[in-house]
């Protein structure tokens, strides 16, 4: 059987091991954020015709193949993924918010459709960097009174 002191330690090792990937999905979510934001700011609205769907391993969402026409250049082909729910279909065209540089680099919906999105993607954030200050702190004190026993 381990001893009380050396479970304790270890539980507090743990969780000090699991704060990087906390704070690494944080910066994920801080990315997105910024994009969006970026978009909202910069981006061009247009329409992109979806062209393809493939079926992912999840049964709720397919990846989606989007074509975008831009002035003066072949049409710009983006992947996104999408819920099966909304009803995706081959043909149609839906409104897209696209980097002006780069056409392949787009968000589905308006501009006005972005500020919500951001948000979420802010408030996703700094759940992570929570719950990285909580593994951390937790582990500091577990692997302090492990110690001290």
């Amino acid at each position: 059987m381990i001893p009380a002191d050396v479970t304790i330690v270890l539980l507090g090792v743990l969780l000090l091991l699991l704060a990087p990937f906390g704070l690494a999905l944080a910066y994920d979510q801080a990315k997105i954020s910024k994009k969006l934001q970026e978009l909202r700011e910069s981006g061009i609205e247009t329409e992109a015709r979806l062209v393809a769907l493939r079926r992912y391993s999840s049964p709720d969402f397919v990846s989606a193949t989007y074509e975008i026409d831009v002035p003066g250049g072949d049409p710009a082909q983006g992947k996104k993924q999408v819920r099966i729910d909304s009803g995706p279909t081959i043909g149609s065209f839906y409104p897209v918010v696209r980097h002006p540089m780069f056409p392949s680099q787009f968000e589905l919906g308006t501009k006005d459709d972005l500020g919500p999105r951001r948000a979420l993607e802010t408030a996703r954030k700094l759940r992570w960097r929570y719950w990285s200050v909580g593994f951390i702190l937790s582990g500091l004190v577990l692997v302090v009174v492990g110690v001290l026993l």
